[in-house]
This record gives C-alpha cells, structure tokens and sequence, in this order.
C-alpha cells in the first residue's frame, strides 16, 4: 500500500526550562493512528513504529474482543538525528499486536503476536521479524504453541545487550498455568541455535505445589552483558512472591530477592511490588516499588517510591511518595529519568555514590512513547491523526559539565562486536594529555582518535570501521604518555 507523506516543520509555542532541540510533524495519510514502540541506532537515527489504520488500537496490546474485528497495519517510519523523514515502510498486517522493538547487531529486531490473542478456542504464537537499515524485512521466525487449542505464546518486548545481542520475554499460557521465558541471542547466534534461556524455579523453600505462573515486569540489563528483572511467581490458587532477580552473561542466577505478594501473603506481612528497574553498578540498582503499606491491595497515592538497593535487600536511598506510578530509566553511567504516567512529569536524578540528587523536574505536554538518549529524550505521539516527534536536550547531561572522577577508566565499546560504528568511553581524573589510538593485531596504528589536552570528565567518542577488515582490534588509553588501559574489540562485516 502506498502512502502520500507530507513533512511539516513546526515550532512550539510551549518553553522548557530544558531547552527544545527540534521538534516535527509528520502528516499520515491515515486515521486510528496510535505509536507503539520507538528506539534509535549508533548513528542517532530514530526508528518509530505503531498502528496504523486501527480503530481502538490501545485494545490490541491487551487481546480485547474488539481487536479481533480486524487487524491493524504495522507501519514503521525512520527520522534522521534531527528528525527529517528518511523512509515509512508499511508492513501491512505482520502482527496482531506489537510488544517490542530494538536495534542489535542482527539488525532491527521486531517482535509481537500473530492471530487472536486471549481467545481461548483459538490459539497464538508469537514472531520475530528482522529488518535492515532500510527497513526491509529480511526473515520472520514464527514460534508456535505446544498445543492447538488452550495453550498460547504472547511477547512482552525486546532490548539490547552490552556485545551486540539482544533479549526477548515471551508468556504462555493454559487453562491452568501462565508461565514465561527470557530469552538470550548474541550477536553470532541465529534463531535457530541452541541459546541461554531463563524459566524461573524457585528455591525448594518457596515452591509447594510447583511453579505455574511467572511474569516478568521489567528487564534491563547490566555491566557485565548479564540482567537484571523484576516480576512475580505463583502457584496456581496458591502462593504468589514478588521478586528481584539478578542473572549473569549465561543465564545463570547471580542472586535472588524475594518479597511479599499484594495478595497470599501473611498478616503480619507489608507487600512489596517493584516496577521498572535499571542497574548502577555490579551489587545496586534503582526501582520503582509500591509498598502497599495499609494492605488495601492498591496503589494509594503515598504508597510508591523510588528505591536504591543492593544484592542483599538492603537499600540506602529512597525519594517519595510520588502521587502517580512512576518508570525509571537510565541516561548514562550515573544519570536516570523518571517518567511520572500521570501528569507527564520527568525528574532528573544523578547518582551521587550512595544515593541520588534530584538536578531538576517539569511536565512536558503531550508526553507517549520516549526514548531517553544519553544528550535527553525523544517523545513521539499521534495528534490529529499526525505523528509528532521532538527531542528535548538536558542542559545537565553528563557530556554538559565537568565531574569529579575518582581514577582513570576505559570502558569497553559497545556495541561489541560492531558494524561499522562503536562507541568508546573513558574518564580520566586529572587535566592532561589524552591519547586514544586504535591497533591491529600487528601492532599497527589504526586511527588515532583523541590525541589532546582534556579536562577532568566522562568521554564519549564514536569509531568508524568503514574501511577495515573483519578482525579483533585494540584500542588503548594513555595519559601523558603513559598507558592507562588497553581494551580489544571485535568488527563483524
């Protein structure tokens, strides 16, 4: 199907203390328009998928009755940095519903259901569909249930690891069970090789009649390419525990928390029901949680918070109550947002070593689907039945200002391996002469990327492969002539 695209510039009339970098319309030939996923590629591209042609396609996420009237179209637009149209591919009815979206090594990674989601005389599977940087679909593995009838698969989203790959969630379900998987693929893996999955067990101590329900809330993942997740176990009309577990490159536990359930839990017990969730180093991290403090089994206005807690349960820093649910996410290596559902506010926290300072907050209208980027977020709706994107830039993002950095480091590039761009990172810890140079394995200069005198701070520099072949490269640090680290890194063509 063809579509008559128009590209409108605009200015706002609306200020942000955080200054408005750009913002754009893009005039669809469509109505029951509706954004589903949004994300961008090493090259600050921005790739925004949604509905299109869908009446009430705020159903389709949930399986409602309505949905199965008819399908939507999947439809798929990519804007530049700067937000100028470069393609809309229209995908035309690949999905029932659209979970998730992500760029990798493997290349754009679309994920969702096929057929008539909870309809429990009908039965689902769930698709991974990969695309190329021009937006064409390349290949589409279909994952189909166990059983014809009663037995169903249903994705829950995709992201990125730290080496390239990428993780998907997928539920299934019964008559008498829900249960889910997380699923690991590295960059050299294809979909149909044997790869790190995780299907939740608990310790023999808090499972009675065995496992047959496990949701996943939120995933992320974490330094060293393993992840981290929030969710709830149970067992059927039986024991439920909520739960934060912290799972290392090959799928295995590394820890486990476990909290009381909002409902099955004992009197004398408070639940604690943990939300989004983003790692801060090897033993910490920041959550949303809702602690049901009066046991009402709901989210009161003064019941839910923002927490920093450690591998044992142990948490250093709170900020709250907040009236509204709340999602964290992270900016860079010390820097989070936090998105407020309700009234469209975000709050800016950075890391202070043991808790977090709050550097500023505002409501920004008309508030959907966002990505946050290391320089700010990018927020992209439907109004009128156009598509409305705009990027706001942090005046306090980590690039902005000079730190107080405790030693040298040199991060490894990510992605890694890479093609052809990777992104290198390092901070340095007094004034002096910065030197960063790319190697073969002989020994030879590559590319000389910094070779400057540079202030105390947290760097970030982009590596471009274009004209090399495919092998292990290293790159080394040097201040003052004198060697800080040396990294090796992989290009794949």
């Amino acid at each position: 199907m063809k579509h008559i695209i128009y590209f409108i510039m605009i200015s706002l009339s609306i200020s942000f203390s955080q200054g408005m970098e750009w913002s754009n319309t893009i005039s669809l030939s469509t109505e029951e328009n509706g954004v589903k996923q949004i994300d961008t590629d090493e090259n600050g591209n921005i790739y925004i998928a949604g509905y299109y042609g869908a009446p009430n396609y705020a159903n389709w996420d949930y399986g409602t009755y309505d949905s199965l009237i008819s399908s939507p179209d999947i439809r798929l637009l990519k804007l530049s940095s700067s937000g100028e149209l470069i393609f809309d591919q229209d995908y035309g009815k690949l999905f029932h519903n659209l979970a998730g979206m992500t760029n990798s090594y493997q290349g754009l990674k679309l994920i969702g259901n096929t057929d008539s989601g909870y309809n429990p005389l009908d039965w689902t599977y769930y698709s991974i569909a990969t695309g190329n940087e021009e937006g064409t679909l390349i290949d589409t593995v279909d994952y189909i249930p166990y059983y014809q009838y009663g037995d169903n698969y249903r994705a829950n989203y995709v992201l990125p690891t730290t080496d390239g790959g990428y993780i998907y969630s997928y539920s299934y379900y019964g008559f008498e069970y829900y249960n889910g998987e997380i699923v690991r693929i590295s960059p050299i893996d294809s979909l149909n090789n044997s790869f790190p999955r995780y299907n939740y067990f608990p310790p023999d101590s808090l499972s009675i009649y065995g496992i047959t329900d496990f949701f996943a809330r939120d995933v992320s993942t974490t330094n060293d390419n393993g992840v981290i997740l929030t969710g709830y176990f149970g067992e059927y009309l039986g024991y439920y525990r909520n739960f934060i577990i912290k799972l290392d490159d090959s799928f295995d536990v590394d820890w486990q928390l476990f909290y009381p359930y909002e409902w099955n839990h004992e009197p004398d017990e408070t639940p604690y029901s943990f939300g989004s969730i983003e790692s801060i180093n090897d033993s910490s991290f920041i959550t949303t949680c809702w602690i049901d403090i009066n046991q009402n089994q709901d989210d009161d206005d003064d019941e839910i918070y923002l927490l920093i807690m450690n591998n044992i349960g142990e948490y250093s820093w709170s900020y709250g109550p907040f009236t509204e649910s709340i999602k964290v996410e992270k900016m860079s290596h010390k820097d989070f947002i936090v998105r407020g559902l309700d009234t469209n506010t975000i709050w800016k926290f950075r890391y202070n070593g043991t808790g977090m300072d709050l550097l500023w907050s505002e409501v920004f209208p008309d508030l959907d689907i966002l990505k946050v980027v290391p320089e700010g977020f990018i927020n992209a709706t439907i109004i009128n039945d156009d598509l409305y994107v705009f990027k706001v830039k942090d005046d306090t993002s980590i690039n902005n200002e000079q730190l107080t950095i405790n030693n040298f480091r040199l991060e490894q590039n990510y992605p890694n391996p890479f093609n052809p761009v990777t992104t290198i990172s390092y901070s340095i810890s007094e004034k002096g002469l910065v030197n960063l140079v790319i190697y073969n394995t002989k020994g030879e200069v590559v590319s000389e990327l910094v070779n400057k005198e540079q202030n105390i701070g947290y760097y970030n520099i982009n590596f471009e492969g274009n004209d090399l072949n495919s092998g292990v490269y290293f790159y080394q640090l040097k201040l003052n002539n004198k060697p800080v680290d040396t990294k090796r890194m992989l290009l794949i063509k």
